[in-house]
Parts: C-alpha cells; sequence; structure tokens
C-alpha cells in the first residue's frame, strides 16, 4: 500500500486527500499542461502505475538487461552487464535520503548493482577483457567494501592489465577496510592474489 511506504506505516487520518494530492504535484512536474488522468501516471484499481507504452523507467531497463544477461552468453552476457551499469548510474531516490521505504529499496537496488558489477567483472576477466572488468570490479568495491569477492577481481583485473602497483593498492584497501570495520584479515583467496602481484604473476 502506498501511504503505508510513505508515513512509514502511520499514514495520518485523510491520507487519501495528501496522497491524491501528492500525485497531482507529480503529474504536474512530469508532463505541465497535461490534464491529470491523461499523464503517464495512470490511475489503477488501488493505486497507480506508469504507463509502460509511453515512459521507460531506468529501474525497468536495468532489471530487463540483467535478465538477459543472466541468459546469454559469455560475448553477449559483458555488453549487457556493462550497459545495465551505465543505466543503473546514480542514487536511487536521491531526494528521499531518510524514508524508510526509500532506503529499503535504495538498499536492494545497490545489492543488485553490486551483483551485476561482479558479474560483468567475472565475464570480463574470462573472456581475457582485463580493461573492461577493472571498472566494473572497481564499482563493486565502492558499493561493498567489506565483500572480498569484488576486491579480488579488482586485484586481478588490475594485474592482468599490468597495473601491479594498482593491484597492490587494491589489496592494502582490501585488508585496511577488514581490519578497521570488521577486525579480520583478507582470506587466503586475496592473500594468494597479493602474492601473485608481489611475484609479477598474470592472473
Amino acid at each position: 500500500m502506498i501511504a503505508e511506504h510513505i508515513w512509514s506505516g502511520r499514514p495520518p487520518r485523510r491520507w487519501q486527500v495528501t496522497l491524491e494530492s501528492y500525485v497531482a504535484l507529480l503529474r504536474r512536474a512530469l508532463q505541465p499542461g497535461v490534464p491529470g488522468r491523461a499523464t503517464m501516471l495512470c490511475t489503477t484499481p488501488g493505486g497507480y502505475r506508469f504507463d509502460t507504452e509511453r515512459v521507460r523507467i531506468d529501474l525497468h531497463d536495468f532489471d530487463e538487461r540483467i535478465r538477459r544477461a543472466g541468459h546469454a552468453a559469455p560475448e553477449q552476457a559483458l555488453p549487457l552487464w556493462e550497459s545495465a551499469v551505465r543505466v543503473a548510474d546514480g542514487i536511487l531516490l536521491a531526494t528521499e535520503p531518510y524514508a524508510a521505504w526509500a532506503v529499503d529499496a535504495r538498499r536492494a537496488h545497490e545489492r543488485a548493482l553490486h551483483t551485476a558489477a561482479a558479474a560483468g567483472a567475472e565475464i570480463a576477466l574470462a573472456l581475457r577483457q582485463a580493461e573492461r572488468a577493472v571498472p566494473l570490479a572497481r564499482l563493486a568495491t565502492e558499493l561493498d567494501p567489506l565483500a572480498e569477492h569484488g576486491w579480488q577481481l579488482l586485484i586481478r583485473a588490475e594485474l592482468a592489465s599490468g597495473r601491479r602497483a594498482e593491484a597492490a593498492h587494491a589489496f592494502h584497501a582490501c585488508r585496511a577496510g577488514l581490519r578497521r570495520d570488521l577486525g579480520l584479515e583478507p582470506d587466503v583467496r586475496t592473500r594468494e592474489l597479493f602474492a601473485d602481484v608481489l611475484a609479477g604473476h598474470a592472473v
């Protein structure tokens, strides 16, 4: 229920009137001069929805691209992962920084974006396209700095691109974050990758 999300489970007494005024404001902002019910924001039984025949929503595009990437061969999947990450650029619901419903949606989207970035980096490395893996792996580390898998991908990508110093920096950033926030050391796989960096081995 929309009201439950907007007012965190405690809608005001006359929430229907307030909600309708919010919708009217949104319609005017989206399509100035267009009569309310003729806008892309349609009234449906029990709520509202965007008319997907008339408007494309970035989140819909993101979901569609990751769905297709998950079923595609590696050569076709990589550009889909990359384009999914591009279309999802920016902070979801940035104008609602504190509302509980927006925080939950933002966290779920960040998890999905992290998964997409890591999956794209994995495929790029498998295809020996390390330069394309680097930005995807770096995004994964930014979205979840405590997930070692993202750092492992970044170390591998930087090393495969011939950038040992950057690979070493990624390891040290990973270790510093784990020590500071969790009191832990990097796992065996991360340490093995750092040994490869020190030895100058390709991975």
